[in-house]
């Protein structure tokens, strides 16, 4: 798709000014010029694009910009220390180990504004977005809804939205919605039973050294689960169907938690 970069803008598709031809989101975030991408409506297929430098994703917001990795990849990789900001997207059908449409490495930073992130996979932490070395997830007006991490034998498993080491979250006006935490423990498996760890079906976060902050308010948390099934016996280590989080400064204000749950199956129990 044509589109222009003029003033540190670049706009993909119908609404492209007179000026440089952008063929891609890919092309637009290469380019150093291009600090703020305008995408029009429209599905845009992505493949697990590297930000390293500050960039601005806006989608149309009228109609839905749908950025799809149709599982074959997660969205977006932000470098150490770099700065991501969506808004009016939808990142939907990521797939990836940790963070199934966002990876922030060491001290990362990302801003989700009037967005939806929903449908994404990973297989041993955050099923929609993982910082698992520092940084601060800041989100606002948003839908996070049907994400998980699923692992068939891992030692732990966490942050089925959501997962968040030694860095800053912030959540407003946001629904968390379905999203979760399954593991499957098979029978011979020689893992201890005080290992079988899932924290978080929606949100986890831990911090390894001094306190790290966690606000959130005017932000509901609907159905989010937690499920452990086992061939053998039942882990010792299943917390937090909402949220989970350990050394941190947690504020939580005018804010919803239903039907969030936990469920726990054993082939082995009479």
């Amino acid at each position: 798709m044509d589109g222009t970069c003029q003033e540190n803008v670049c706009v993909l598709g119908p609404d492209s000014r007179v000026g440089v031809d952008i063929a891609s989101i890919e092309e637009a975030v290469s380019r150093s010029e291009c600090v703020t991408i305008s995408l029009p409506s429209g599905t845009f297929e992505i493949s697990d694009i590297p930000i390293n430098r500050t960039v601005r994703i806006l989608g149309k917001g009228s109609t839905p910009t749908i950025l799809d990795a149709n599982f074959e990849s997660r969205h977006f990789t932000i470098e150490d220390g770099e700065y991501l900001h969506i808004e009016h997207v939808v990142l939907r059908n990521g797939s990836a180990d940790i963070g199934g449409s966002i990876l922030g490495k060491s001290n990362a930073e990302i801003n989700i504004l009037d967005s939806e992130i929903v449908n994404n996979r990973a297989s041993h932490e955050g099923g929609a977005i993982a910082f698992p070395s520092g940084g601060t997830i800041d989100i606002e007006n948003s839908l996070i809804e049907n994400n998980k991490v699923e692992s068939i034998g891992a030692h732990a498993i966490k942050g089925g939205a959501i997962s968040i080491t030694n860095g800053d979250l912030s959540i407003d006006n946001t629904r968390f919605t379905n999203n979760g935490l399954q593991s499957h423990i098979s029978e011979g498996s020689t893992i201890p039973a005080s290992e079988r760890t899932n924290r978080g079906g929606a949100v986890y976060s831990r911090s390894t050294g001094s306190l790290v902050k966690i606000d959130i308010s005017y932000t509901e948390f609907d159905s989010n689960w937690i499920t452990q099934t086992n061939e053998t016996s039942i882990g010792t280590d299943n917390f937090g169907a909402a949220i989970y989080a350990e050394r941190a400064d947690t504020n939580i204000a005018f804010s919803n938690f239903i039907g969030n749950s936990i469920h726990l199956d054993s082939s082995c129990m009479s």
